[in-house]
C-alpha cells in the first residue's frame, strides 16, 4: 500500500504477518489495532496490533472477537500475549474490516494491561 491507512484504536484490519518463527502468528490474518489515539496519529507508518486466530485454545487471555461491527465472518480470538508493531505496509486493504465492540474493547483493555508492565 503506497499511502498509510488512517488508523484508530480498536479497528480490525487484514494484515500480512509474513513467515512466522516459533509460535508467532503468521500469514494473512485479521488483527486489532491496540495503539493509543496518539500512537495512531504518529507519522511513522507503524501500528501496534494484536493478531487474531480462529482457533479457540480455551485461554482466558484470548479475547473473543465476533461482534457484527468487527467485520469478521467467523469468531476469532485476540492473542493478547502477542502485542506487536508492524509496518502499515503489511495492511492489505485501504480501510479496516470493522471495529471491536465496546464489550470487546473493555476485555481487550483489561488483558492488555495484564500483559505490559505499567
Amino acid at each position: 500500500m503506497s499511502r498509510s491507512p488512517r488508523l484508530a484504536p480498536w479497528q480490525v484490519w487484514l494484515v500480512d504477518f509474513g513467515q512466522p518463527i516459533g509460535h508467532e502468528q503468521g500469514g494473512l490474518r485479521p488483527a486489532v489495532v491496540v495503539g493509543s489515539l496518539a500512537h495512531c496519529r504518529f507519522p511513522i507508518d507503524m501500528a501496534l496490533v494484536v493478531p487474531l486466530t480462529t482457533r479457540d485454545r480455551g485461554l482466558d487471555h484470548h479475547v473473543r472477537i465476533d461482534s457484527p461491527e468487527s467485520g469478521l465472518n467467523r469468531p476469532s480470538w485476540a492473542r493478547t500475549e502477542e502485542i506487536t508493531a508492524v509496518s502499515t505496509e503489511r495492511f492489505t486493504r485501504s480501510k479496516p474490516l470493522g471495529t471491536a465492540s465496546d464489550t470487546e474493547v473493555a476485555e481487550l483493555s483489561e488483558w492488555l494491561r495484564e500483559m505490559v508492565a505499567f
